[in-house]
């Protein structure tokens, strides 16, 4: 079988996209883990781990101290974390208000069901990490692997100021549907698409 060549480049300019995706949100967590780590250890308190990230890149710019803590619903998690590893859940996070210097949820708010558990997270988070911050980061949306994932429920991005984005994922979904079916051609972080579907 005899591939065609538009379809060949299409193929290679979509994996090299997807690698690039991938690639910056490799370095967006380098880059949140180390201001949050900072931002810990100018408080000189420990650091809160919230959904430890499994691959060793991901953790580069310090070792444990301090007594950070890892906190995930998995135990098989918390028992590879070098850190002190906790079995609970974001929404209630087991430590007195201000316990925290700073706090990291990498690839985790995005699985939370309701958009009021994931407002619930991140009061918990802010409410033990008040003073050095609470460092986010979510998948892109244009990384495919993103949109595949089934219990991917929100789009969610930390804004300049600290604060936080989040768009159901099934808004872009049906925006991205209805655009298809006008004819129209959508790319990644088009704003036009999330003031569609707000109206």
């Amino acid at each position: 079988m005899v591939i065609p060549t538009p379809l060949l480049v299409a193929s290679g300019l979509f994996a090299g996209q997807q690698g690039l995706s991938h690639a910056h949100q490799l370095l967006e967590r380098h880059r949140k883990w180390c201001q949050a780590l900072q931002a810990a250890r100018n408080q000189a308190k420990p650091l809160l781990i919230v959904g430890r990230p499994r691959l060793p890149i991901n953790h580069p710019c310090g070792q444990a101290a301090f007594g950070d803590v890892c906190l995930d619903l998995d135990p098989k998690v918390t028992a590879q974390c070098p850190e002190v590893g906790v079995i609970a859940d974001v929404r209630e996070i087991p430590f007195p208000n201000g316990h925290f210097g700073a706090a990291v949820a990498m690839h985790v708010l995005e699985h939370l069901p309701t958009m009021g558990d994931v407002e619930l997270a991140w009061s918990e988070l802010w409410r033990v990490a008040p003073h050095g911050g609470v460092f986010i980061a979510g998948p892109h949306q244009d990384n495919l692997t993103a949109w595949l994932i089934p219990d991917h429920y929100h789009w969610i991005s930390q804004t300049a100021d600290g604060g936080i984005w989040v768009e159901p994922r099934t808004r872009r979904i049906a925006a991205y549907l209805r655009a298809h079916a006008q004819g129209r051609i959508l790319g990644p972080y088009q704003s036009f698409i999330f003031q569609e579907v707000n109206r």
